[in-house]
């Protein structure tokens, strides 16, 4: 037993996943769910300061099979009856008790849309019924922390804790003993061995004993490794994982991964000897095609009396030409079906739908196509599908009203007619979501979208909307925390060869601020100076009143990167200001481009002297640019020795610079 803590063993049934929300100051220790049902053997540990193992890992909570498949896909799953073949196969893998000879990993394989992520939410369903399960991960493209690794490790080790829980004590010393270990400064190999490696060879004997009562190895499910957005770690991931069982041949215990056949990844997993392959598109017929439909418009029939009035529909004619016309792919099949089944606002009804359904250009290009199609005669339809494309992380209705600063109704308007490949939920706070992240790749590639290609010059937009969401103090916006933390992602995000562009968008954005006192002053300061200063140093360095430099920054700060995500009027006096991009000072420096906002580098003399009136009377008074002074005033005066000649002022051929600072 730990010290200092208290254990009070208990159990518990639950018919959803979210009994624990909001609880604080405890660890889940074991957990079963049979069917729809949740039985949980956990144990409450308490720690000196009440402190729990996982509030200290900090884990992603919608990564798991358990999450909201909804609001975080993949929304998939085998349906009764289908894909029985490649789950045996995958069930004979994973219950082998020959622990030398049988690969350690499996890698599921195929092309987009063929049903990895439903075979593997289906296989960590079953093993968790098994007791089972250790981990499982679900990576998603563009959902924030489930498309990074930043926080893969600790999440891991955070259900392999509560599965088998001897494990947690030795993860708790690890977090003790090495400071900072969770950081993102940590490397992924050191946070593996320390939080999962460490901790499951240290219970290797009781591992051994588990798997003997529960009937098998446990396993990790691994799926979409192709939708992390960090390449080169997923393929030290695999190395580290393959390191590990080649060290630890006889560990109970087997990863299942699923992804596309990406080069990172095929390189490491289809060379190694502890990799078990299996390719998904082997193992697709259209008998489970014909199968899942039938699944599908059986399911709709009970809850739709217009489906029932049909009698038998689709006759199995129809239902083969379905199948057919999906191409054995999974994701065309479940997008196709909710295209027919469609909104129940929508002016056609399903059976009028399904002929339309089999003229549809096969494959999901066609049915993408076909269902922007729809829409794109209504307001603001490119806004908001560029916006759905290019944010950090799924946003809802409201936040995407509100970052668009348009109605909420001319977003739903939008939405409804695109059910069948979107996630558009039935309240304005739940965010909406792709059903496949095979949208992002259609709508980022012209040669594939044609006219509904997203445009990344939106990027723009949305760094400028962010700005003027938190640069606004009278409201309480609901995309303050979006836009905060999203400002400087977009600006990166952008697009900076289209140089004609940017001048337009950054001379209609200093136009704002020009007749404001002190104001070209101020923003050549900033462009010219050696390193970023802050309104205080500003103010000091140009002996201006600290509100004039606040004043003429504020109407421009959607083109600023403000550091602690406030208002200029809110900042802390002390925070640098610098420019949003790189692109924005090649535009200031540059007299062609900018034109009256030209920071004209003759400028260096004026801060030059600046410089040396604050060294020259610092004794007298406290400067808070003083120390930039020290340094600056050298940096000024040799920037000034370079100054083109075209730059002087009329009648000057040199600039004067002091002789103590001509070679220095």
């Amino acid at each position: 037993m730990a010290d200092a803590d208290d254990r009070h063993e208990l159990s518990h049934t639950n018919e959803g996943t979210n009994f624990f929300q909001g609880a604080q100051g405890f660890s889940i220790n074991e957990q079963t769910n049979i069917g729809q049902q949740t039985i949980v053997r956990h144990n409450l540990i308490r720690r000196d300061g009440g402190n729990s193992l996982l509030d200290a890992l900090d884990p992603i909570l919608d990564a798991s099979y358990t999450r909201n498949r909804q609001t975080s896909p993949p929304d998939s799953n085998c349906l009764p009856g289908t894909r029985e073949d490649v789950i045996q196969t995958v069930s004979t893998w994973a219950d082998s008790s020959k622990l030398n000879s049988t690969p350690h990993l499996m890698w599921l394989y195929g092309y987009v849309g063929c049903g990895k992520s439903a075979i593997a939410q289906t296989v960590a369903e079953k093993y968790a019924a098994d007791g089972r399960l250790a981990a499982s991960f679900f990576f998603f493209r563009g959902s924030g922390h489930r498309s990074r690794m930043g926080k893969f490790v600790a999440t891991i080790a955070s259900q392999v804790a509560a599965v088998i829980p001897s494990t947690g004590k030795v993860i708790k010393a690890a977090l003790k003993a090495h400071a900072g270990l969770l950081r993102p400064t940590t490397s992924l190999g050191t946070q593996l061995q320390h939080l999962l490696f460490e901790p499951l060879k240290s219970v290797s004997w009781s591992l051994h004993g588990l798997s003997l009562i529960r009937g098998g190895p446990f396993l990790i499910v691994l799926d979409g490794l192709d939708e992390c957005e960090d390449r080169e770690a997923i393929t030290l991931l695999v190395e580290h994982l393959l390191g590990f069982f080649e060290k630890n041949p006889r560990i109970p215990l087997r990863v299942f991964i699923t992804s596309r056949v990406e080069e990172h990844i095929r390189t490491r997993l289809d060379t190694s000897s502890q990799v078990r392959l299996l390719n998904l598109v082997d193992h697709t017929s259209l008998d489970d095609i014909i199968t899942a439909l039938r699944i599908l418009f059986d399911l709709a029939a009970k809850h739709s009396r217009v489906i029932q009035a049909y009698g038998q529909w689709p006759s199995p004619t129809e239902l083969h030409l379905l199948a057919e016309h999906t191409g054995c792919s999974f994701i065309f099949m479940s997008t196709i079906a909710k295209f027919i089944l469609g909104d129940s606002r929508s002016a056609q009804s399903p059976k009028e739908r399904l002929p339309l359904a089999l003229n549809i250009n096969p494959g999901l290009d066609g049915l993408y196509a076909q269902t922007l199609s729809r829409a794109e005669h209504l307001s603001h339809f490119s806004l908001i599908i560029s916006t759905i494309a290019l944010v950090r992380r799924p946003l809802s209705i409201l936040e995407l009203a509100d970052l668009l600063n348009i109605q909420k109704f001319e977003v739903i308007q939008v939405l409804v007619q695109m059910h069948s490949i979107l996630q558009v939920p039935g309240d304005d706070t739940t965010q909406v979501t792709v059903c496949h992240s095979s949208l992002y790749d259609f709508l980022n590639n012209p040669s594939r979208s044609n006219r509904f290609h997203v445009d990344p010059w939106q990027h723009i937009h949305l760094a400028t909307r962010c700005g003027d969401i938190f640069g606004d103090t009278t409201r309480n916006a609901p995309t303050l925390f979006y836009a905060m933390g999203s400002r400087t992602y977009h600006w990166q995000a952008s697009p900076q060869e289209d140089t004609n562009r940017l001048d337009g968008y950054y001379t209609k954005t200093l136009s704002l601020a020009e007749h404001l006192p002190h104001f070209f002053l101020i923003l050549s300061t900033i462009t010219l100076v050696e390193t970023p200063l802050s309104i205080l140093e500003l103010a000091d360095l140009l002996n201006i009143e600290t509100s004039q430099v606040v004043r003429a920054l504020d109407p421009i700060q959607s083109v600023l990167q403000i550091p602690g995500n406030l208002p200029i009027i809110d900042q802390k006096p002390t925070f640098p200001i610098i420019l949003c991009h790189i692109s924005l000072r090649h535009f200031l420096t540059d007299p062609n481009r900018s034109g009256r906002f030209h920071a004209n580098p003759w400028l260096h003399q004026h801060l030059a002297v600046c410089c040396g009136n604050i060294i020259a009377i610092a004794l007298l008074s406290h400067h808070a640019a003083y120390r930039y002074a020290k340094a600056g005033r050298a940096f000024h005066w040799n920037a000034l020795l370079r100054c083109p000649p075209e730059y002087l002022p009329e009648g000057i051929t040199s600039p004067a610079v002091p002789p103590e600072f001509r070679h220095s």
